[in-house]
């Protein structure tokens, strides 16, 4: 509801690649920005649930109220002190024009597969987030291979804390379980111990 609103983060938006919808990633990043840029704390645990795809410029609305996903494309939760502060992330009407390179393969191709679990030991470049998640998506592409019609995307992405940068040089993530034929959970370890863990869908390309 607008009136539990404390303040609202209007990020210029950006399509990576040939997507037509707003990347994770961009999303991860801007959430943070925005708590920043109002003050906050950006702080663990970190819980972000995404529940579709967004293809117009998202608004970040911070709110200390709890908060549901239902009735939002996207929805995090975060520490900031001892207080719990939600981000809701909501689509504009506005259209996205401009487009950025997302280079993926930067991570994936230093990484090693090994059946179920991925292991980057060397910096590929990309932000904190890039890194994990492109690693991901190619650990997934490895183990389960989707049609042409489909693709793996990220739906929840659960930390103890922030990714840190020593995250582009050291990480490891192992594929746990798959839930049906579409849902798996992986699990992110760094070079101090667990990072978090994420879900990704096997969704319409």
């Amino acid at each position: 509801m607008t009136r539990d609103i404390r303040f609202i983060h209007k990020p210029e938006a950006v399509f990576r690649g040939s997507r037509d919808y707003v990347h994770s990633t961009d999303l991860y990043d801007e959430i943070a920005a925005g708590a920043a840029a109002g003050g906050l704390e950006f702080r663990g645990p970190i819980d972000l649930r995404i529940s579709k795809r967004i293809t117009r410029a998202p608004l970040y609305s911070y709110i200390q109220e709890s908060a549901t996903i239902k009735g939002f494309p996207a929805i995090c939760s975060f520490q900031c002190g001892h207080e719990t502060w939600h981000c809701q992330i909501t689509e504009s009407k506005a259209r996205i024009e401009k487009r950025r390179s997302y280079k993926s393969h930067d991570a994936h191709n230093l990484a090693e597969i090994s059946g179920k679990r991925i292991a980057l030991r060397e910096e590929c470049g990309l932000r904190p987030i890039e890194t994990i998640t492109s690693l991901a998506v190619a650990l997934h592409n490895n183990a389960f291979p989707p049609d042409v019609s489909n693709k793996w995307l990220l739906v929840r992405l659960a930390l103890e804390k922030p990714l840190e940068s020593d995250c582009t040089s050291y990480v490891t993530l192992a594929l746990d379980r798959l839930i049906g034929q579409t849902m798996t959970t992986t699990t992110i370890t760094g070079r101090s111990g667990r990072v978090g863990m994420m879900m990704f869908l096997l969704s319409g390309a």
